[in-house]
């Protein structure tokens, strides 16, 4: 993406405080950290829509939310699904709870909270089993709900030391994305800047998935999204064949990826001073700091790859081979 014309970006901050809010709230994460790069002005501006973003997504669920984002971070615990996609798209889409996701055994932290303070409490402990949205890599999930509004919230632990591992079992690419307290991961940033999604592979198969797949499809493209088996459909040629963007592409069925890889979006919603301050030694650097590649890749990561049919790579038109779809957990130096 291009950086906008610095006169595009002086006219853009002459105009009146809540016009600049309104179209800063329409705009991707991905255009966000584009367009703050450009000047001071710009800077301020996007992390003041990122703030607001958390207020307005958080506000339902927390009254605290800057104790809680705080909290967030310290037990390593993060937001994904549709809370998460409508941080990074913008608009107006407002979920009706929170999903929060956990390491295994780092799940009591968080769940501590919210019945401390905010007044929740646990109405449900178990296995995912038989719970459409929630399949794959899960060891628990714990259901809070406020009493005062009946406000859920789901604590979902993983089943490896790796709290990401369930993202990867997701239902398809669009809710793929980590929110943290103070900066956040896309996984498939291409996709979900464009408003569309790929099915997982992993969950595709047989019937009662296909009737969870029609349901969360309907949701999704609901909000505007779109959302297909093959990248390949959306670059159809004239002769009627499906073009391929081709092996190592981020989409391929074919591509290793991992959590914090050079496909993935990632970033820091503070100011530029706090993103960039110059400490020599990491050990000193202050709680609140972090480095991107330091919030973002952790000594565990998540390795996978999406598998399924391929669309042959630009050989073949339509479906040629299949990958076994595969995710798992491991020490981050050994993907480097």
């Amino acid at each position: 993406m291009s950086f906008p014309t610095p006169s595009v970006v002086t006219s853009l901050f002459h105009l009146n405080l809540d016009i600049i809010s309104s179209i800063l709230g329409l705009m991707p994460a991905s255009t966000l950290l584009s367009l703050r790069g450009t000047c001071q002005a710009a800077d301020v501006n996007v992390h003041s829509e990122f703030e607001h973003r958390y207020s307005r997504l958080l506000s339902p669920f927390v009254a605290d939310q800057h104790r809680f984002r705080e909290v967030l971070d310290a037990a390593n615990t993060f937001i994904s699904g549709s809370t998460a996609v409508a941080f990074f798209s913008g608009g107006n889409l407002r979920p009706h709870d929170l999903d929060l996701y956990a390491a295994k055994g780092d799940s009591a932290r968080i769940i501590s909270y919210l019945i401390g303070v905010e007044g929740y409490k646990l109405v449900r402990a178990g296995s995912p089993i038989g719970e459409a949205l929630y399949r794959g890599g899960i060891h628990v999930v714990f259901r809070l709900v406020r009493m005062t509004d009946s406000a859920s919230i789901d604590v979902i632990e993983s089943n490896t030391a790796s709290s990401y591992l369930p993202l990867l079992h997701f239902w398809c690419t669009v809710p793929m994305n980590i929110l943290r307290g103070k900066s956040f991961t896309a996984l498939y940033p291409s996709l979900l800047e464009d408003c569309r999604g790929l099915l997982n592979p992993i969950r595709t198969g047989n019937e009662e998935a296909q009737e969870d797949l029609d349901r969360l499809t309907k949701k999704y493209h609901a909000y505007g999204f779109d959302v297909r088996p093959f990248e390949s459909s959306w670059a159809i040629l004239p002769t009627g064949h499906a073009r391929c963007a081709g092996r190592r592409s981020p989409n391929c069925p074919l591509t290793v990826r991992w959590v914090g890889d050079r496909f993935c979006l990632s970033a820091d919603t503070g100011l530029v001073n706090n993103r960039t301050r110059p400490i020599e030694d990491p050990s000193l650097w202050p709680a609140q700091f972090e480095l991107l590649t330091v919030q973002t890749i952790k000594p565990l990561t998540v390795v996978w790859w999406r598998g399924g049919a391929t669309c042959g790579c630009g050989i073949l038109p339509g479906p040629d081979e299949l990958l076994p779809s595969r995710a798992w957990t491991q020490p981050l130096e050994h993907v480097e």
